[in-house]
């Protein structure tokens, strides 16, 4: 039972020995000592960015998307001490970052921040727009307009689409007089007849909610005035005769519903002023109805209509009307039938 701790006492002295025979001479006579440390140098602490520094930092993350981090460099800035003109610099920066953000109530504050401590800044116009924007995103409208208007109040080239976007918060607010004002100027000064026909909608139906529709209607007509636009044009032929149904001139509405009909067959709003003829018994010519109805991809009744046409006029209804026919078989998922009926077409219209 003794042999294992012979054993280890002999492997430590035979250990021993060897580490004497290849140690250098002076190490096997000199006690062993610690080594001295590796002394290295102290790391400098990084300091922060200097306010000149920080703003270019702060709209470079700005301009990356990175708003977070856009915001925390201009509250950085903002802590130090700043000339009034960065500190206007930074306020808008702020307002900025977190309005791009979504955080509205944080850019409202930041941009009034910088309404309140530097009025008569060059920036002060474009803060009240931005301020604008936010008062939107947190949902007050007349608070919006109210910087639009300060903001038109300074001068600037979009004059037209500011008096839009207060008619707009305006209307959203309920205040329909002031809406169409705002409107009606923006109207006067459109850019565009795009626009101009834009605005004049969008007045129309401030005035639909003032329930004048004598100036609505008024409204509808004067972008019918404009370059011819089918799409535009059938919605408005349509929401023409939705205004007049309002105050009962039915007769009226059923011929603004007719002219989109007859004019712009192929529109959407076509469709709707047909089916609001329809469900008055209003009479509709076949051909017409087969055509609103395959554009509309109603393809039974564009069928039994061109059928109703074809039957009244027997020798002289028009070609087309065998061709729609045919399509509507087609798309309907019946090609024999469209066969039969493009036959039909060779064999009554050779030419």
């Amino acid at each position: 039972m003794r042999r294992p701790a012979t054993a280890l006492l002999a492997l430590t002295g035979l250990l021993a020995a060897v580490v004497a025979c290849y140690a250098p001479a002076d190490l096997a006579r000199s006690p062993l000592t610690s080594p001295e440390p590796t002394v290295y140098p102290s790391p400098t602490p990084t300091s922060t960015p200097s306010p000149p520094l920080l703003l270019p930092s702060a709209a470079r993350a700005m301009h990356n998307g990175d708003y977070v981090s856009a915001a925390s460099l201009y509250h950085q800035a903002l802590a130090a001490p700043l000339d009034p003109i960065a500190a206007a610099q930074a306020q808008l920066g702020l307002g900025t970052a977190y309005l791009r953000g979504g955080q509205y109530e944080n850019s409202a504050i930041a941009l009034q921040a910088l309404l309140t401590d530097h009025p008569d800044s060059e920036l002060a116009p474009q803060a009240q727009f931005l301020l604008a924007d936010a008062l939107a995103g947190l949902g007050d409208p007349i608070a919006e307009s109210d910087e639009y208007t300060a903001y038109l109040s300074a001068g600037t080239v979009i004059t037209p689409y500011l008096n839009r976007w207060i008619g707009q918060a305006l209307h959203q607010g309920a205040d329909y007089e002031g809406a169409a004002n705002a409107y009606a100027l923006a109207a006067a000064d459109a850019p565009s007849v795009s626009f101009e026909a834009t605005v004049r909608e969008e007045l129309a139906l401030a005035y639909v909610a003032m329930e004048e529709h004598a100036a609505a209607v008024a409204q509808y007509d004067a972008i019918l005035s404009l370059a011819d636009a089918p799409a535009r044009n059938a919605r408005i032929e349509y929401q023409a005769g939705q205004t007049l149904a309002l105050v009962g001139d039915d007769q009226a509405a059923y011929a603004r519903y007719r002219s989109a009909v007859d004019l712009y067959p192929t529109e959407d709003y076509a469709y709707l002023s047909l089916v609001e003829l329809v469900d008055a018994g209003e009479p509709v010519d076949d051909r017409q109805r087969g055509l609103v109805d395959f554009h509309a991809r109603a393809y039974s009744p564009a069928v039994q209509a061109f059928y109703r046409y074809v039957d009244t006029y027997p020798q002289t209804h028009l070609a087309d009307a065998h061709w729609y026919t045919g399509l509507s078989f087609l798309y309907a998922g019946s090609p024999a039938l469209a066969q039969g009926e493009f036959q039909i077409l060779l064999d009554t219209h050779p030419d």
